[in-house]
């Protein structure tokens, strides 16, 4: 006889259903998740509690609670100094997020704390699974059939007199950048890669998280990860890749007595810094600087990211203390970028400053700009035992992201960010917490 559906369905398990299908779909189908955020909300709040729990973290956690929530707070209140209202409600919409994971986390059973480890891995499996969609994707575009015969063709810019590798540089191969990436921008899919690389090296690393089958599949997925950031060709995920895969192996030569395991480990950083520095899409952004530096007229997005973060220094020093408001951050840039003419560019296409601490110095002044660096660095206080390693790795992903990207202007990148450093601090390893239940 089965048991009642009753035992797989307490509301302590929902709970952790919930974040199994959200961690599992950041990768995926993102714009399923705020249904499940809105029911792991009601769910929570059935169990109670919330209020105690506050009382019961630690001091450190309360300051970073309080800090983040103050974070999002000061995006409505921006609403009170800026002109183009209808885009500052927006803004708040799409960044509720940054509120509720806080409180969701501070909120989190001891079921969820207990399966933190299956957490990562849902979130590994995810990855997989849309990174294999991608790759399956890539393939049928490719392939043609014309009188019986299977033909091959990677390249989507046709007729333009493109070789393979300016179709990469620019975006026209199906096994690049945008083409490759079904789901989310390339540099959204690289960052959720690049942080289950951290997620396998600690599951790798902890013996009592996996079997030797799990062991040898785990590595598979490992080195399948990499090849996809490579293939997915976003600069700061390379860049972030390097630094991942270089500090490990200096870790793995140091602790290494063997002469022939060093020398290894040394010729494959040299093979991996190669593969990187000879990836076309950053020789054209070499090249593209190289232009650059010649007649200052912005084609790409480097040299156009150039001129997005002179303008929004402008505007910083204009708007020092309150920024431009919640709605107004993209208009101010609009009209610094006007007064020249080599920026048309830039202004047809409406772009935003392409670098989160600019982003968010521009719209809520410094006060946004040092809470912002608040809530990232003051949890390296909070995060210990292995999850340090894990939240270090985070921050790096993170961090070079946001010198290239706005990523908390996007629902992606706010519930990366949000999920993950929330996950951190009130997840964490915790003996008095993780009890059976």
């Amino acid at each position: 006889m089965l048991p009642p559906i009753s035992k797989y369905l307490t509301k302590h398990k929902i709970n952790l259903y919930i974040v199994y299908i959200i961690v599992f779909n950041i990768p995926l189908y993102i714009e399923y998740i705020p249904p499940f955020i809105i029911l792991w909300a009601i769910f929570m709040f059935i169990e109670g509690g919330l209020i105690r729990k506050f009382k019961e973290v630690s001091t450190d956690k309360k300051i970073y609670f309080i800090a983040s929530i103050l974070f999002f707070i000061l995006v409505p209140m921006g609403l009170l100094w800026t002109n183009n209202i209808k885009s500052g409600l927006s803004i708040v919409e799409e960044k509720l997020s940054l509120l509720a994971f806080p409180v969701l986390f501070l909120g989190a059973n001891k079921l969820i704390i207990k399966n933190k480890i299956n957490i990562l891995k849902f979130f590994i499996w995810g990855n997989f699974f849309a990174s294999i969609m991608c790759i399956i994707g890539a393939l049928y575009k490719s392939i043609s059939f014309e009188d019986g015969k299977m033909l091959f063709d990677a390249v989507v810019l046709k007729g333009n007199n493109y070789t393979f590798f300016n179709s990469i540089i620019y975006g026209g191969n199906y096994f690049f950048y945008t083409e490759l990436s079904l789901f989310h921008h390339p540099t959204y899919f690289s960052a959720f890669l690049c942080m289950s690389l951290f997620f396998l090296y600690f599951i790798l690393k902890n013996k009592e998280y996996n079997n030797n089958f799990f062991k040898r599949l785990y590595i598979f997925i490992f080195l399948f990860f990499i090849f996809i950031v490579v293939l997915l060709s976003s600069k700061a995920a390379l860049i972030v890749l390097f630094i991942i895969l270089a500090a490990g192996l200096i870790l793995f030569v140091k602790n290494s007595k063997s002469k022939i395991i060093k020398f290894v480990s040394v010729f494959f950083l040299i093979i991996l810094a190669i593969i990187i520095f000879i990836n076309p899409r950053v020789k054209g952004t070499w090249n593209e600087i190289t232009n650059y530096k010649k007649d200052k007229i912005p084609r790409y997005s480097v040299s156009a990211r150039f001129v997005l973060w002179n303008n929004s220094l402008k505007l910083i020093k204009q708007n020092f203390i309150y920024g431009v408001g919640t709605g107004d951050v993209k208009d101010e840039l609009m009209k610094e970028l006007a007064s020249d003419k080599r920026n048309k560019v830039i202004t047809d296409k409406q772009l935003n400053c392409h670098n989160q601490y600019l982003e968010t110095f521009v719209g809520h002044g410094v006060i946004g700009f040092l809470l912002l660096l608040f809530i990232m660095i003051y949890p390296l206080k909070i995060v210990r035992n292995d999850f340090r390693l894990l939240y270090i790795g985070f921050i790096i992903i993170v961090g070079v992201n946001f010198l290239f990207e706005t990523m908390l202007n996007t629902f992606a990148g706010i519930l990366f960010f949000t999920f993950f450093l929330n996950f951190y601090i009130f997840v964490n390893d915790n003996k008095s917490q993780i009890i059976e239940i």
